[in-house]
């Protein structure tokens, strides 16, 4: 199998970036920067980045209807306006003062599902909850770091990391959103790293950020490594598919742990032929899926 190339999409040092996020409406791929307080937007069309400094931390960024996004913060979920001003508190600033957001996603029903820490990464006190329509209602418990969730593409199962602990679990997904059945999906003793935030493929493939192990990795549905591709990074956070037919992989980096050239830069990983020199030309398109809009009344 070819190595993909990599392409460096941003400059260096964003302290803990995360939750990558394609808007198609604007060909531009979100990204947040946890640490330093900094939404991030790369344009594809003009291969341009865009800051934006806030004044307090950002967990995560995701779409909301009614053309606004809805964010954790560090006072609360949100529902942002276009240029991120707020507009309503959903939930209010977490109760315990070493608690906080971390990652979240939408499913195809306009739920959101999002997951809380221990901001020390010592009590396994982390949480999974899943917010309808200002419902909010506890999925899970007993996490030290709380990364994903992704859905399956019939959105029969649901993938959540605790990623100091190094599992990937999968839960059975029912019509009403209620998870049954938690397994170890994934146990990542033996790959490097930690499993950070994921994504699946159209062919319900999961991909997964290493987290300190320099890279992503491709797996099938039932579980088992197909790729590992090297980053110019250590600590690979998150990744997202973007583009006109969403076959752009995008994946967010962090530089508190990591001095090298590169650490901190948002990358695109070349994963598909037509974007390769010299590529098989019977090779399979890898595509992902766009993501979904919150229902927020």
């Amino acid at each position: 199998m070819q190595t993909p190339q990599i392409k460096i999409c941003s400059p260096p040092g964003a302290l803990l970036g995360e939750s990558p996020l394609w808007v198609a409406a604007q060909n531009t791929v979100y990204w947040v920067d946890i640490l330093g307080y900094k939404i991030h937007q790369y344009c594809l069309t003009e291969q341009s980045n865009h800051v934006t400094e806030l004044d307090e931390a950002i967990y995560w960024l995701q779409l909301a209807d009614k053309s606004c996004f809805i964010a954790a913060l560090k006072s609360g979920i949100w529902l942002l306006d276009q240029t991120f001003n707020k507009i309503k508190q959903l939930h209010p600033q977490l109760e315990k003062n070493n608690m906080r957001f971390n990652d979240a996603k939408v499913d195809s029903d306009g739920k959101l599902w999002f997951g809380t820490m221990d901001n020390n990464e010592q009590a396994a006190s982390g949480q999974l909850f899943c917010l309808n329509k200002g419902k909010l209602t506890l999925e899970d418990d007993g996490y030290l770091v709380t990364n994903g969730p992704a859905f399956s593409n019939q959105k029969n199962w649901l993938y959540h990391n605790d990623t100091a602990n190094k599992k990937v679990y999968r839960f059975k997904l029912n019509a009403n959103s209620q998870l049954t059945d938690k397994s170890v999906f994934i146990d990542f003793e033996q790959y490097s790293g930690f499993p950070d935030g994921l994504t699946v493929d159209q062919n319900d493939e999961i991909w997964i950020a290493h987290w300190q192990g320099q890279g992503v990795s491709r797996f099938s549905k039932s579980g088992k490594q197909r790729q590992f591709i090297k980053l110019p990074a250590m600590c690979i956070t998150s990744l997202t598919f973007a583009g006109a037919n969403l076959d752009r992989l995008f994946a967010t980096s962090a530089a508190i742990k990591d001095d090298s050239k590169f650490a901190g830069c948002l990358f695109e990983i070349l994963i598909n032929p037509s974007e390769q020199k010299e590529a098989p030309k019977q090779c399979q398109q890898i595509k992902g899926n766009s993501p979904n809009i919150y229902i927020s009344d």
